[in-house]
């Protein structure tokens, strides 16, 4: 679908336009260009620019960090809290992929027992 799309980009723009405001075929053409950048960067500059996003994450990390920690000097205080908030959030238990995966193939056959 995808390829007559692009197809239809070439011979007929003016339709191409009104198919490529559909959300599903604009997400996979920016996948595609992003596929496409990918398989055009070489390993050198695949490393640079993922230790400038990491960089850049670290950087956002700590200035949310220094948010966090605004105001208080009690900062065992604010790490208990941080813990009860994600504590609160984050799941107890986390369920095994396999286990979920040998239930979905079985229930794919009609055997719900799993």
């Amino acid at each position: 679908e995808l390829a007559m799309i692009l197809s239809m980009a070439q011979t007929n723009p003016v339709m191409f336009g009104m198919v490529a405001d559909r959300p599903d075929v604009a997400m996979q053409l920016e996948l595609m260009g992003r596929l496409k950048e990918l398989l055009d960067t070489d390993q050198d500059e695949l490393k640079e620019k993922q230790c400038d996003d990491w960089i850049r994450w670290i950087c956002r990390y700590r200035r949310r960090l220094a948010r966090d920690f605004e105001g208080t000097s009690d900062l065992h205080l604010v790490k208990q809290e941080r813990l009860r908030v994600m504590n609160s959030t984050n799941p107890r238990v986390v369920f095994p992929n396999y286990i979920a995966q040998n239930a979905i193939q079985a229930a794919d056959k009609g055997d719900f027992s799993e």
